[in-house]
């Protein structure tokens, strides 16, 4: 009993080792992070493990008239004009 114990958490951490090692596991379980921020529903584990992003509203001069158009830039928290990442 105890060996087929070891061997099921052999292989459970083999299979974990696995998804955390190759690309396109890490992209799968990244995309099931960010699934609940996208739909708005559930946990969203993204933002329990990373923090908010800074938010700037930047003018621009468009038109030769004057006129100005308004974007939001989104930066991390740690951004700063010395370190703008």
């Amino acid at each position: 009993m105890r060996r087929r114990v070891n061997r099921v958490l052999i292989a459970a951490l083999g299979v974990a080792l696995l998804a955390i090692a190759w690309p396109p596991s890490r992209v799968a379980i990244q995309t099931a992070a960010l699934i609940p921020s996208i739909l708005d529903a559930g946990p969203r584990p993204l933002e329990w493990l990373s923090p908010a992003p800074r938010r700037d509203t930047l003018a621009w001069r468009t038109d030769a008239d004057g006129t100005d158009d308004l974007a939001d830039l989104w930066l991390p928290p740690s951004a700063s004009a010395e370190h703008p990442h």
